[in-house]
């Protein structure tokens, strides 16, 4: 059913040559990936005696012909046969990346989802967390570093920010790095400062950020006089 500007509003559900076999409660359910609703109502069907056989008969066929035309629930959604048409969508922390199923299935390791009807284990994920903070200073080569590393899964988005209020022009020269394992993946950032100064000096923070959320930590870095 749709409002006068053509939006929908609603979905009808017509049965023909009802008879006493069509009573019964009746479940409307309506959902999107935000949440979903149910509402329930009892049916009572009065029918004709001398016209019962027929319309049981019409109504077998109908329910054939409908068992067939059904389609699979799509990714996402899951119903307690595998088809619709009330087909639900994946609660949060839980995913469907197959067609027809009847059951979700749960995110692992203790991650989550942002959002219901997922359709991916990708679309599992948890905050990142810094593991670690630490610096080097090499008096020879006057350059700092600071390393900083998290887990976190997705891919995090890994940065330094110097903390105290001192013009560019008098620090050194910093250059941001990122840092990877042995098999080429992510696992934290490099701030490298080339001709460091005294003003160098001060908090350094990292932040860790994807979509699941963030974790900062400070470093304090004492640049030698030189």
């Amino acid at each position: 059913m749709k409002d006068k500007d053509g939006n929908p509003t609603g979905t009808q559900l017509t049965i023909t040559n009802a008879d006493s076999s069509d009573a019964g409660n009746y479940t409307c359910m309506s959902a999107n990936t935000h949440g979903e609703i149910t509402s329930s109502v009892h049916v009572t069907a009065i029918t004709s005696s001398s016209k019962r056989s027929t319309v049981q008969e019409n109504k077998r066929a109908a329910d054939d012909f409908a068992s067939r035309a059904q389609a699979p629930c799509p990714a996402g959604k899951f119903s307690s046969d595998g088809l619709g048409p009330l087909c639900r969508v994946c609660p949060k922390n839980s995913y469907q990346d197959q067609t027809g199923e009847t059951a979700c299935k749960n995110c692992e390791h203790g991650t989550k989802t942002l959002q219901l009807a997922a359709t991916s284990a990708e679309a599992c994920g948890v905050a990142p967390v810094i593991t670690s903070v630490n610096s080097s200073v090499n008096t020879t080569s006057k350059e700092v570093m600071l390393d900083c590393f998290a887990n976190a899964s997705p891919s995090t988005l890994i940065r330094w920010r110097f903390l105290e209020d001192i013009p560019s022009a008098f620090l050194g020269i910093p250059k941001l790095m990122q840092l990877v394992d042995d098999k080429g993946e992510p696992i934290g950032t490099r701030m490298l400062i080339r001709a460091f100064t005294d003003h160098n000096t001060g908090q350094y923070e990292c932040t860790a950020l994807n979509p699941f959320g963030l974790d900062k930590k400070t470093l304090h870095l004492k640049v030698p006089q030189i």
